[in-house]
């Protein structure tokens, strides 16, 4: 029972409580619907946590939260005592707030609260304080912790984080500062928290996205009675990021809490997604399930009752156990004795090395003791002449400093014997010795050269990197600076005040091509020209481009002073922000419209997101220049930033020709009144490199014919170091340059089209025209059987409607399957490329009788919202197998039912009627609703009507589409030349709106790479042409019609639609 003075302080919890009914805030269905576009996990529905770990890969690691807490299996720690809590006893003030953000009911302290003493490492502030329950009765499991098997119908965790590092808890956690949580266990009893004043808890509390305040209220009175027992682990978050910096804090005695006061707890909303509509529904089960893979070492405080064992604790074999379990000593013979054990659990921080085994003779209490160390992780076997005499031995000791070693070990022992051991013994001891003096100095030596910076282990998987000899192409004489060595000179960046200007300690600038800032005082008082960038050379042009590391969040302001002052107007990015859960560039671009950095004012005027890269423009002000001055006249510029978001971490792009349009279009935006161009990855030596080789290059080629990737690769690398840091990047500029060759530049606007398709049909001296060169490159296919893998088992054969169109591993669609089950994840299904995403459709064949649940597997797992129908082939006509529900006759799935709801006709202008059907798919364990529509057109595209009326289907899904998330799923009989056609002109069409200019080769291109077999006719590839000439016509012909101003007079032009129409027929 609590006392009476803490019952006054747990008055105030009825506050916490009664602010929940104060979330009502509501808003309208159009906020629901906003609201939305935020939710990335659940608890429920498709982004459940078994889920979580494909956006948030560290929720699958091996030190994640929440976890069972066995009493006898935790290691009481002396240092581990009584926490200090400053601060909490005190009323908080007026500004504390508290708001339900759909997960949890969140509690955001406003005051200086802090925990410190046992076993944490500082003194850290509270930040936050969240909910965890179930379903709400006493017999329910709500808690993410347990003790000794046993889970609690409500968990509250107080989040707390380093004040003096960080501002806030949210900077702490996206910073991966250390978090310190407090787990309190909650218990149906007789509870000390009075309700009295909280009528207002009963009704509904809706989900908002404002705060409430929270009336003032003391901490204290949120913990147990006693705080003196507890148990202490390293662990995670229990929600995304999952990010395992958080040392928990689980105390032993709970709180008691009423029936009543808990059931208040399940009258907080929630919102469920249904499709395109967000349900409002009451939230529990809000917990994390525990981490089976947990590989950590739970602590328990000591008060003073424990008893704590040493490892000079000695007990005989047959009294006393040892502390590790299942110890067994028996007689191995008449001179040795077999010491078996099991390993322990891990202990977080520190590996098990060996283990101590010490022992003594039992007769006699003055004799010496013998400690013997296993050997690492082997076996240890010494037979050594034993004297039978009784014997006692000691507690076998892990020694926690590097990896677990084995199981078990046998032990030797002879007095007698003990000199042959000692000798070796002491060598390797000696060795050793010195070995850790010379490492030691290494370390110092290494530290006095590199001290703040991190290594760079980019590309590491591919062990084969290029060393290039650093011999200069261009003749030395004289006092060129370039006359000496090359990589010796690093000097500035090595300086003690910029090593921590640097991301990575072995990725320097050289001194004689560094970019040097103007000279002015920093924050400290200091000076430096210094930033991690060099000066790298073009084709014929002298410092064409800056190669620059990703800036780091303290050298953001030093980057925009670099773009400013070299005149920078175009930026290359080739890398994420994040790859695979490692920060490899700090967002140096304003999060939203507008930032200032330093002296500079960054304002966001555009973004345009494609497929492979996004594109943004900036306008770069210099805030220290006055308007009234002559250079006031420009101190704003504008800064296009391309930025390629599909190089994967690790590797090269899986195709070339993304690669060559983003570098063609860069290097375009570039011009001559401009400075060099900035290219950074996160290094700034890997990738950068590959993107400068291959724009020199490309200039070179055009310019004379010619390449020379080995010569001026050998230039670049005495400019900065490891430019094309791999043999695959390498491998890889030869393959693009290839393709770049052969190829040619195919992307024409849309002025131009009709003399490029002229130019395409023109016969050259072989007979043969530019078209039919250009398809037999689209028809090319470099796929081996062994990128059929999956298509081939023998088991997915009879999947397959023809096996002449089944996916390659590259782009191939897989679907979700559960551990333990025998389903397969194989769908004759490939992700196709469109205009905006990389993944925009999903091309497959109809659907078999076998494969039908497969089919709505795959619309449910990758969340598809649109299904086109198509006939097999280019406007024949065809029935496919009626895979969908009729009325009133839903399909019934393992996870989910599909229910027809609506069917629906569209007359298109040819007088053929669309079939317009909507779907519902509902979770039969939770309450997801996903709403899919689906077009089904008999004909497509019509050989009797006019070409045009192609692009009448393409707007009506184009129109659904743009309001969905997920990929189009397009099917035709076999998923070949109909659904290519339909994801072409698609991708065509967007890029004529938003470029003017259309590449119908890399498009065509791009499909067969991705669903080899897709287009093998010449006409087929022919008719792209013919469609996008009808559109750029009829698009021409009403601009003409538009702007005639004499009696409606329209002029003719040189060369007509009908005219090139009927040159390709």
């Amino acid at each position: 029972m609590e006392t009476a003075a803490s019952r006054g302080l747990l008055l105030a919890q009825l506050l916490l409580v009664c602010q929940l009914a104060e979330l009502v805030q509501g808003y309208g269905y159009r906020a629901q619907r906003k609201f939305s576009e935020d939710i990335d996990w659940s608890y429920a529905g498709t982004l459940n946590q078994n889920n979580w770990a494909k956006k948030y890969p560290s929720c699958n690691n091996a030190r994640q939260s929440p976890i069972n807490i066995e009493e006898e299996l935790t290691q009481v720690k002396v240092q581990f005592q009584k926490l200090k809590f400053e601060g909490w006893e005190e009323a908080m003030s007026d500004g504390t707030t508290i708001k339900n953000d759909g997960k949890t009911v969140a509690v955001n302290p406003e005051g200086d609260f802090y925990v410190s003493g046992g076993g944490l490492r500082g003194r850290f502030k509270v930040g936050r304080i969240t909910f965890h329950w179930g379903r709400c009765n006493a017999s329910s499991e709500g808690s993410e912790h347990s003790l000794n098997g046993v889970k609690y119908p409500l968990e509250m965790q107080i989040y707390c984080y380093e004040a003096h590092r960080f501002e806030s808890l949210d900077y702490a956690i996206k910073d991966g500062g250390r978090i310190t949580a407090l787990s309190v266990l909650f218990e149906v009893g007789v509870s000390v928290w009075s309700f009295s004043e909280c009528v207002c808890i009963i009704g509904v509390k809706y989900l908002s996205k404002h705060t409430n305040k929270v009336g003032p209220f003391s901490l204290r009175g949120l913990l147990p009675n006693s705080t003196e027992k507890y148990f202490i682990y390293n662990g995670s978050l229990t929600t995304p990021p999952c990010t395992e910096t958080v040392e928990w804090i689980v105390f032993k005695n709970t709180v008691a809490i009423s029936d009543t006061q808990l059931e208040m707890f399940c009258e907080v909303m929630t919102m469920q997604q249904a499709g395109y509509v967000m349900l409002m529904d009451y939230l529990q089960n809000n917990y994390r399930e525990q981490q089976q893979q947990f590989m950590g070492q739970a602590f328990s405080s000591y008060t003073g009752t424990e008893e704590v064992l040493t490892p000079s604790t000695y007990l005989s074999v047959c009294q006393r156990r040892s502390s590790l379990p299942n110890v067994q000593a028996d007689t191995h013979n008449l001179t040795s004795l077999l010491v078996m054990w099991e390993r322990p659990r891990a202990v977080y921080d520190a590996g098990i090395e060996k283990y101590s085994v010490t022992y003594r003779l039992a007769q006699g209490e003055d004799l010496p003791a013998f400690e013997y160390l296993t050997d690492g992780d082997q076996d240890v076997v010494r037979d050594i002449y034993l004297t039978p005499h009784p014997l006692s031995l000691s507690i076998l000791t892990p020694l926690t400093e590097a990896s677990n070693s084995s199981h078990e070990s046998r032990v030797g022992l002879a007095r007698d014997k003990e000199r042959r051991a000692v000798v070796p013994l002491a060598v390797v001891s000696t060795l050793t010795f010195v070995g850790l003096i010379i490492l030691v100095g290494i370390l110092i030596y290494w530290r006095k050269c590199f001290q703040t910076a991190h290594f760079y282990i980019e590309d590491n998987t591919s062990p084969r990197v290029i060393s290039v000899p650093l011999t200069p192409l261009l003749t030395a004489t004289g006092n060129h600076p370039l006359r000496q060595g090359w990589g010796d000179k690093c000097h500035v960046s090595n300086h003690p005040d910029n090593k921590n200007k640097n991301r990575y300690i072995n990725i320097l600038a050289y001194d004689h091509s560094r970019v040097r800032l103007s000279t002015q005082a920093e924050k400290d008082g200091k000076s430096g020209d210094y930033i991690n960038a060099n000066y790298v050379d073009g084709f014929n042009k002298s410092r064409a481009y800056i190669a620059a590391q990703g800036p780091l969040k303290s050298s953001t302001e030093d980057f925009w002073r670099m773009v400013w002052e070299q005149n920078v107007g175009v930026i290359i990015m080739i890398t994420n922000l994040v790859e695979k859960g490692r920060r490899k560039c700090d967002q140096y671009w304003p999060l939203e419209s507008q930032d200032e950095y330093g002296g500079f004012l960054v304002t966001v005027k555009s973004s345009k997101v494609l497929a492979h890269y996004t594109e943004r423009t900036f306008t770069l002000r210099n805030t220290k220049v006055q308007k009234g001055s002559l250079k006031g006249r420009i101190n704003q510029r504008t800064v296009t930033q391309y930025h390629y978001t599909q190089w994967p971490d690790m590797g090269v792009p899986e195709y070339t020709l993304p690669v060559l349009t983003f570098v063609q279009k860069s290097s375009k935006a570039r011009t001559d009144d401009m400075g060099p161009v900035v290219v950074h990855c996160s290094a700034g030596v890997g990738r950068t490199g590959t993107y400068i080789v291959l724009d020199s290059m490309l200039k070179e080629i055009k310019e004379e014919g010619t390449v020379n990737i080995m010569g001026f690769l050998k230039h670049i690398r005495t400019q900065r170091n490891h430019l094309v840091q791999t043999e695959e990047q390498y491998v890889f500029i030869h393959d693009a340059l290839v393709e770049a060759i052969l190829g040619k530049e195919t992307e024409v606007s849309s002025s131009l089209i009709h003399s490029y398709v002229n130019d395409l049909l023109t016969p050259g001296p072989s007979g043969r025209t530019q078209l039919e060169k250009q398809f037999k490159l689209v028809s090319q296919s470099n796929a081996k059987q062994c990128d059929y893998s999956a298509a081939l088992k023998e088991c997915n054969r009879e999947k397959n409607r023809n096996s002449s169109l089944i996916p390659v591993e590259r782009s191939r669609v897989c679907l979700s399957t559960v551990v333990g089950e025998t389903t397969s994840d194989y769908i004759n299904a490939s992700y196709l490329t469109g205009y905006r995403q990389s993944t925009e459709f999903i091309v497959t064949q109809n659907p078999l009788a076998s494969t039908v649940t497969d089919f709505w597997r795959m619309i449910w797992d990758h969340n598809a919202q649109v299904i086109v129908t198509l006939p097999g082939t280019l406007g024949t006509p065809s029935l496919p197998y009626v895979y969908w529900p009729r009325k009133e006759q839903p399909i019934s799935c393992e996870a989910f039912t599909v229910t027809l709801r609506s069917e629906n006709h569209v007359c298109l202008a040819n007088e053929e009627m669309l079939v317009v059907q909507d779907y519902v798919l509902e979770a039969t364990q939770d309450d997801y609703v996903l709403e899919v529509r689906h077009y089904r057109a008999p004909r497509w595209p019509n050989p009797d009507s006019p070409i045009s009326s192609t692009f009448e289907l393409l707007s009506l899904v184009r129109e659904e589409s743009s309001s969905k998330e997920g990929p189009m799923v397009v099917h035709d009989e076999v998923g070949g030349v109909t659904v290519g056609t339909f994801c072409a002109l698609s991708t065509l069409v967007c890029q004529l709106e938003l470029e003017s200019s259309v590449d119908v080769y890399q498009v065509a291109k791009m499909i067969n790479l991705m669903r080899p077999g897709t287009f093998t006719d010449v006409e087929q590839y022919q008719f792209l042409y013919k469609a996008m000439l009808s559109l750029v016509g009829t698009q021409e012909d009403e601009r003409t019609l538009q702007s005639s101003d004499n009696n409606g007079t329209v002029p003719g032009g040189p060369v007509s639609t009908a005219e090139s129409l009927e040159s390709l027929v």
